[in-house]
């Protein structure tokens, strides 16, 4: 519960704006849909901007009393037609890296370090196919090892999704690779798999689970974790949103890792 309690605030604020009802009343416009959040292209338009900042909190699931929290943050812009340059990094109070939470509705990037500061990561992505509601893409990500104990990291994904209705599904295959020959973890594949409802003009919400394999291609022990999380989205307005996310234990293996919780805000210009 005590992780839940900063999402009380917020969830107030977002409930009351939503029912004002004297905002459908100055204007039909303001009850419109502004950003369609559901169809949105896999990358942003030229010059386009995006913004995701937020705070998030873990605890210690694995007999330890280790909680902590961490401030998020990226930004994406569209460089060209069809392709984004995505960047960003963290601060943290936890060695949990509870700042990976922060990341609503988007792929877990690895070897961040458990620093203060987490490693910078760049991610590059280029959208090649869009057809009846389905997009696929290619991406390049790389990290730059800043952080105490990391080392270079590299990583490619082919992002898929699709919109039918109200519903949205994000999925695809992405492989990360450390250039290290003695890291427990030289590499990582992972299939995330998210499943968004949208719910009126500005609700969205999300069943999120993500498939990891780690030391696929190296002669290490293998080891496979399934995470799920439930998270929500309210689109204030067209350039402003609010993002939660409720991150259970893993589910495999079971109850390992941390359960965690965040806030996270979305800002798009223009």
């Amino acid at each position: 519960m005590t992780l839940v309690r900063p999402l009380w605030g917020v969830a107030a604020l977002v409930a009351t704006l939503s029912w004002a009802p004297s905002v459908s009343a100055q204007s039909p416009a303001a009850a419109a849909p502004r950003y369609d959040h559901l169809r949105r292209p896999l990358v942003l338009a030229p010059r386009a901007v995006t913004l995701q900042y937020g705070l998030g909190f873990a605890a210690s699931t694995v007999g330890t009393e280790d909680a902590g929290a961490g401030v998020g943050f990226n930004a994406s812009v569209g460089l060209f037609r069809n392709f984004e340059l995505e960047v960003g990094s963290a601060f943290r109070a936890s060695a949990l890296v509870p700042d990976r939470f922060v990341r609503v509705g988007r792929e877990e990037i690895y070897q961040v370090g458990t620093s203060i500061v987490s490693n910078p990561y760049f991610v590059a992505r280029y959208a090649f196919l869009r057809r009846r509601g389905v997009q696929v893409g290619g991406e390049l990500r790389t990290l730059i090892p800043v952080a105490a104990q990391t080392v270079v990291s590299w990583g490619a994904g082919l992002p898929i999704h699709a919109q039918f209705g109200a519903f949205r599904v994000e999925s695809g295959l992405f492989y990360q690779a450390m250039q290290s020959d003695t890291a427990p973890v030289r590499d990582v594949l992972n299939v995330p798999l998210r499943l968004w409802v949208g719910a009126g003009d500005r609700w969205m919400f999300g069943l999120l689970v993500d498939f990891a394999r780690a030391n696929v291609f190296h002669a290490l022990t293998s080891v496979t974790r399934v995470s799920l999380a439930l998270a929500v989205r309210y689109q204030l307005r067209a350039e402003f949103a609010v993002l939660g996310q409720l991150v259970a234990p893993a589910v495999e293996p079971f109850g390992f890792d941390s359960r965690g919780v965040a806030v996270a805000f979305e800002s798009r210009f223009p």
